[in-house]
């Protein structure tokens, strides 16, 4: 998944697209409700910044496998949860 990101929008990843045929659709950057990962490096800044803090670039690998290491990324998905479950029920009922 790809955000509208400017990284993700320029003339060169456009033209790809549309070389592609990849349709896609334009979603607000970093926006955490529609792309997951969002999630993951938020918790990832926030255990860097507030439990390893790395003053150097090897401090700071081993800060980030520390992080997956102990299965923090499962954990963030985990707790992701859709707020209105009926909707999703609906939406799969709607779908058969």
């Amino acid at each position: 998944m790809q955000d509208n990101d400017p990284k993700h929008t320029s003339a060169f990843a456009r033209d790809f697209f549309k070389t592609a045929n990849i349709v896609w659709w334009k979603t607000p950057p970093e926006s955490p409700d529609l792309n997951p990962i969002e999630k993951i490096w938020h918790e990832l800044k926030h255990f860097l910044r507030s439990h390893h803090k790395p003053t150097t670039k090897d401090q700071l690998v081993d800060g980030i496998l520390t992080f997956w290491k102990h299965d923090t990324p499962r954990r963030t998905l985990v707790k992701q949860k859709d707020p209105k479950p009926d909707r999703q029920k609906r939406n799969c009922s709607l779908a058969q």
